[in-house]
């Protein structure tokens, strides 16, 4: 069982600026997480918090990339992405 959500213009989860989209997750296996955070990179996912467990024993996890970004990118704390409004 896989559950996802999309969270538009939620904004960057180190410091909430804007111009940033979230993907929340939740799996019932480490290998079910690991497949599909690798597909969600494929489509310019950054990891944030991935293959987490949960209260209820499931895995879970965040990943992040600039509203509507389709090339890759980077962020890093001395040179961040300053995100797409």
């Amino acid at each position: 069982m896989l559950k996802k959500a999309v969270i538009r213009n939620a904004g960057h989860p180190w410091d909430g600026r804007p111009g940033f989209d979230l993907l929340e997750y939740q799996c019932d296996s480490i290998s079910e997480s690991e497949v599909f955070v690798q597909a969600a990179e494929a489509k310019f996912w950054l990891p944030w918090l991935v293959h987490g467990t949960c209260e209820d024993g499931t895995f879970g996890g965040v990943l992040y990339k600039p509203s509507g970004i389709s090339a890759p990118w980077t962020d890093d704390p001395r040179n961040p992405h300053p995100g797409i409004c």
